[in-house]
């Protein structure tokens, strides 16, 4: 029996229902009785990303899911806890490099760069705006992966360039290890957008039900990967939005993570 893992199955839980709260590294640690920074470490280890990513992301797809359910920024920040709406504008720019009047206008005039490229886990599709990656996702093909990224801008100036892409972005298609590439990752909407991709690859695996070898690499790198999943967090239909046919975007799952170990 794993109990690092089970300790952090049981955090994981906790921070999904609480990410409205101020909660501090500090306390999550205490919870576990570990010191601060070995609980870090463990918890990277495990989750894929440190404590106050996971809850900052966490609260970013409540903010997303809110912005498309008509919500205006204040009352967002508000609900969130926040101080000023400034905060979650820097939190969009910064790890979605797209302002929320964007990202709810689904890019309005926006321009976006966009390539595709083969990987480790299959085809992938980087989307880039003149302030950092604004979309990474593993898809079935590029036709499929074009008209996704259409969905989510379809009202911004999307060009076509896959050298430009994988040029400027070349950790992201070929990455052979996780955590070795997240280590040479130096923002965090790199980062965010790697963690976010294996995410949702392993979440339609799942839901597919079918045998496939790319689940164990993202479970390797990313242990509590299916515990996250569980929790619908990162699923839009937890907060209100229900995504059309064929949307490659997290669907709440309801299925026994431990199947899955080991």
């Amino acid at each position: 029996m794993d109990t690092n893992k089970n300790k952090m199955v049981e955090l994981i839980e906790y921070m999904s229902i609480n990410y409205q709260k101020r909660i501090s590294v500090d306390q999550l640690a205490n919870r576990l009785n570990m010191s601060k920074f070995h609980f870090i470490r463990t918890f990277k280890n495990y989750v894929g990303v440190t404590p106050i990513q996971f809850m900052h992301f966490i609260a970013l797809n409540f903010a997303k899911a809110s912005l498309k359910n008509s919500q205006n920024l204040l009352n967002v920040s508000y609900e969130l806890g926040l101080s000023s709406s400034s905060r979650l504008h820097d939190s969009f720019a910064n790890i979605l490099s797209v302002t929320p009047n964007e990202f709810k206008n689904y890019g309005n005039e926006l321009e976006i760069i966009y390539g595709l490229s083969n990987t480790i886990l299959g085809k992938a599709l980087l989307a880039s705006t003149p302030s950092g990656i604004c979309l990474f996702s593993f898809i079935e093909n590029n036709e499929n992966g074009a008209k996704y990224l259409a969905r989510i801008y379809k009202n911004a100036n999307l060009n076509r360039s896959d050298d430009f892409i994988k040029d400027k972005f070349a950790n992201f298609f070929k990455f052979k290890k996780y955590s070795e590439t997240t280590n040479n990752l130096k923002t965090i909407n790199e980062q965010y957008m790697l963690w976010n991709a294996f995410l949702a690859l392993a979440s339609k695996i799942v839901k597919s039900g079918k045998n496939d070898n790319r689940l164990k690499f993202i479970l390797d790198s990313i242990p509590c990967c299916l515990d996250i999943i569980k929790t619908n967090a990162f699923s839009n239909y937890r907060w209100g939005i229900v995504p059309k046919k064929n949307i490659l975007l997290y669907e709440p799952i309801k299925f026994d993570a431990k199947e899955y170990d080991g």
